[in-house]
C-alpha cells in the first residue's frame, strides 16, 4: 500500500506534528476475515520531524466484495494519528481521512501491472511506455544531489539554500534550470505557499511562451510514486488556469515587486522589467498575450529532486523482472498527466536525475 501525504499534516495524540517514516507499507493477510471481506494487516511507523525515535501503530486494510472498494480501519490508527489539510480545520483520524479521500492511497498487486486507487482498478499498458516516457524525462545530475525542496527560512536570506531544488530552478549560473531551459524569460515569479498555481512561473511575452514549474523533493528513491503523486496532483489541479478564461491565481494581489517569500527577505518577483504591470493587470497581460494567444506556447515542468531516476525507471519498463509495486503507479501517473497536457496543447517536461 502506498500512502500519498500531499498537503496533509499529521499530529499524534499529544497534538505534536509527526511524519511518516515509510510511505510504502507491506500488507499481510489477516488471521481472519468476515464473509465478503478480505482483511490485510499493516503497521505504520511515524516520528516527530528531525528525530530518529519511531512509534508504531497497527491498522487493517479491508477489501469489500459488495462495493469493490478498499477501506482502512483501526482504533489506534484513528486515535493516535489525526490528519488536517494545510493545517486548516479540525483534524480527523487518519483511517477516517483516508477513507474520505481515497485518492490519497493506492494498493499495488503482484504482478505489478494492476493497482487500485480512487475506488477503481487500473491495469497498466506497458506497450510503448519506454518510448513515451523516455522523451518526456530529462535527467540532470544536480537533481540527484538535492538536500531539500526549499531549504531553511530566515529573515536574512535573499536566496534559497544551494542544495535546494528552488536554488537549482532559480540559479543565475549557466547550469541553472531556467537559465538553461528558458534563457530568454522576461518574467519570473515564485508563487509558492498557500493556494499556488505553481512554485514558479516564467514567461516571455515576445515569443508568447510561459512555463508553470512544480518542484518536489523525495527521500532518495530511485522511483518514488508517493513524491511523484504530490507533484502531479498539483500540476493537474492547476491546468485549469491555463485553459479557463476566468481562472486566475488565488493570491494575485501578492504578484508585485515588494512581495517576499514567507519568513525570509527573498523576493517573489525574481525577474521582470519596470514596464511590466503588477497583480491582476499583469495576469490579464499573461492571459491575452500568451495563454489565449494563437501562437501561445504553454508548458508544465515537474522538477524532481531525489525522486525519479530515469535509468532505473526505463530498466523496469524494459525488464519485466525488474518491475515492482511502484512501477505501474509511476507509469500511470506520468501517462495521465501527459494525456491531460496533450489535450490542452500543453508541453510537459519532467526533470529528474
Amino acid at each position: 500500500m502506498n500512502l500519498f501525504e500531499g498537503d496533509v499534516e499529521l499530529e499524534n495524540e499529544l497534538q505534536d506534528p509527526v511524519e511518516l517514516v515509510d510511505s510504502i507499507l507491506a500488507l499481510s493477510p489477516a488471521a481472519s476475515s468476515p464473509k465478503g471481506v478480505a482483511n490485510f494487516d499493516f503497521s505504520l511507523r511515524f516520528r516527530k520531524p528531525g528525530t530518529t525515535q519511531q512509534d508504531l501503530v497497527a491498522g487493517v486494510l479491508s477489501y469489500e466484495l459488495s462495493s469493490s472498494r478498499f477501506r482502512l480501519s483501526g482504533r489506534d490508527l484513528n486515535s493516535t494519528l489525526t490528519a488536517t489539510e494545510n493545517g486548516k480545520g479540525d483534524g480527523v483520524g487518519l483511517a477516517k481521512y483516508l477513507n474520505q479521500n481515497d485518492e490519497s492511497f493506492a494498493v499495488a498487486f503482484n504482478p505489478p501491472d494492476v493497482f487500485y486507487t480512487s475506488q477503481a482498478f487500473y491495469r497498466i499498458d506497458y506497450t510503448h511506455a519506454e518510448a513515451r516516457l523516455s522523451e518526456m524525462l530529462r535527467p540532470r545530475a544536480d537533481l540527484g544531489n538535492t538536500t531539500s525542496e526549499k531549504g531553511s527560512s530566515g529573515m536574512q536570506k535573499t536566496g534559497w539554500d544551494s542544495g535546494s531544488i528552488f536554488h537549482i530552478i532559480d540559479s543565475l549560473a549557466a547550469s541553472g534550470l531556467m537559465r538553461s531551459e528558458f534563457p530568454d524569460a522576461e518574467f519570473v515569479y515564485c508563487d509558492d505557499m498557500g493556494t499556488e498555481i505553481a512554485d514558479f512561473v516564467c514567461a516571455n511575452f515576445d515569443v508568447h511562451r510561459i512555463a508553470f514549474i512544480h518542484a518536489k523533493h523525495g527521500a532518495n528513491h530511485h522511483v518514488s510514486a508517493s513524491a511523484l503523486h504530490e507533484a502531479i496532483s498539483q500540476a493537474i489541479k492547476n491546468l485549469s488556469v491555463l485553459s479557463s478564461a476566468s481562472a486566475k491565481p488565488h493570491h494575485i494581489n501578492r504578484w508585485n515587486r515588494d512581495s517576499r517569500w514567507p519568513g525570509t527577505n527573498i523576493k517573489r518577483w525574481r525577474k521582470g522589467p519596470g514596464s511590466l504591470p503588477e497583480r491582476e493587470t499583469l495576469w490579464n497581460k499573461i492571459r491575452t498575450e500568451i495563454l489565449d494567444h494563437p501562437a501561445g506556447q504553454k508548458e508544465v515542468w515537474l522538477v524532481l529532486g531525489r525522486t525519479l531516476d530515469k535509468d532505473a525507471l526505463l530498466e523496469q519498463l524494459t525488464n519485466v523482472n525488474q518491475r515492482n509495486a511502484v512501477t505501474g503507479q509511476v507509469v500511470h501517473l506520468l501517462s495521465s498527466l501527459l494525456a491531460q497536457c496533450t489535450q490542452l496543447a500543453v508541453r510537459l517536461k519532467v526533470f529528474c536525475h
